[in-house]
This record gives C-alpha cells, sequence and structure tokens, in this order.
C-alpha cells in the first residue's frame, strides 16, 4: 500500500504542475509565474514523499528463496536440490533415453558427521574444495534430519536482516548460507547475528 500511495503522489505532483503550467498561459505573467512557482514547490514536496515511499517499499520487502505460494516452504518440500544451490552433475542418461539433472545421491565420507553435527549443534559450516559435493551433502542431511524446519534462504547479503528476523520468529527453521563468502563484509554476517538466531534456529553454511 505504501509503494501505492507513492505512486499516486508521484501522477497527482505531474498533473497539478502540467494544469497550472496551461492555466498560466492565460494570466498576466506575474500572476501566473506566482501560481506556477507555488504549484511547483508543492509538487517538488510530493515527488521527494513519494520516492520515499516507493524506495522504502523497495528495500524492506523480504527476498528470500520462496515455494509454492509464495511463502519460504518447509525443508520437506524442497524436492530439487538444483533449486538452492546444488551445480549441475554430468549428465546421467536411463533406459528410456530421459536425462536426469540430478543423479540419485551418493553419500559422503562425512556424511554420517553431518548429520551428527546437526543433529546436536545449532550452526554448522561445511568446508571443502569446490565442486566436491559440499552443497548437496549438505542439502541431504537438512532433508534427513530437518524436513518439519522452514527452510529460510536470502537471496542476497542486503537480506540477511529479514531472514534472520523471520528465522528467530519461527520456533524451527534453517538459515540457508550457501557459499558463506557471499554473506560476508561490510554490513553482512557477524558473530551476533550467528548468536541471536542460532538461539532459535539451524544455520546451515557451505563453503569452499
Amino acid at each position: 500500500m505504501r509503494r501505492l500511495r507513492g505512486w499516486w503522489l508521484l501522477v497527482i505532483a505531474a498533473t497539478a504542475s502540467a494544469v497550472v503550467s496551461l492555466l498560466a498561459s492565460s494570466m498576466p505573467a506575474l500572476v501566473g509565474s506566482v501560481l506556477v512557482g507555488a504549484v511547483s514547490g508543492g509538487a517538488a514536496v510530493l515527488t521527494v514523499r513519494a520516492e520515499r515511499a516507493i524506495d522504502r517499499n523497495t528495500a524492506t520487502r523480504p527476498q528470500l528463496y520462496t515455494g509454492e505460494g509464495g511463502k519460504p516452504p518447509q525443508v520437506r518440500d524442497i524436492e530439487d536440490p538444483l533449486s538452492i544451490g546444488v551445480h549441475l552433475a554430468p549428465p546421467l542418461t536411463g533406459p528410456d533415453g530421459t536425462i536426469d539433472r540430478c543423479p540419485p545421491y551418493t553419500r559422503r565420507d562425512r556424511s554420517d558427521d553431518l548429520e551428527r553435527a546437526l543433529a546436536v549443534s545449532r550452526f554448522v559450516l561445511v568446508v571443502g574444495e569446490s565442486t566436491a559435493g559440499k552443497t548437496r551433502a549438505a542439502y541431504e542431511a537438512m532433508r534427513a534430519c530437518l524436513p518439519d524446519h522452514t527452510f529460510i534462504r536470502p537471496v542476497g547479503k542486503p537480506d540477511l536482516p529479514q531472514a534472520l528476523d523471520l528465522a528467530r520468529r519461527r520456533s524451527k527453521s534453517v538459515v540457508w548460507l550457501d557459499d558463506l563468502d557471499l554473506y560476508l563484509g561490510v554490513d553482512g554476517l557477524t558473530a551476533e547475528m550467528i548468536i541471536g538466531s542460532a538461539k532459535r534456529s539451524s544455520m546451515a553454511n557451505s563453503t569452499a
């Protein structure tokens, strides 16, 4: 609603300026100039307010991974690991000629350790070589251990506050930060954010 109001303010400001300019052309020069100046000043104020309303609405809208219905899904409902960052594996062609974009999962040497970590820790960091299968392993462990949790994945660093706030308001949730380095740096993830969120949710991260 705030954004819609902002657009209406822009329309009103533009319309008022156009109408007054048209009327001023039929008035004495001095009167017309005063009228145009007064209306232009008011239109400028409306324009500033409109832009602030539009920008504020855009800046505060959470940018999170969503499932059907436009809401963060439960872990059990995420059936396509590619949709949350798992890299494409070499294509596997089935007997009927169909190509599987995501072949069956082969458990890693550390899969048991990862699942045990999710069972006892609120913050789990997966480290390994590039394309070693970290994200797929984390996805499978999450599905096995936390199927009833809400899956929360911020699209980028600016969306971390909204994601962590949502996690704090959910009784069970997973904050998924694939490629952790993308969320670090200025205005990025801090120790305070991790501690505050980890008290009520699980955080799954992978990094090279």
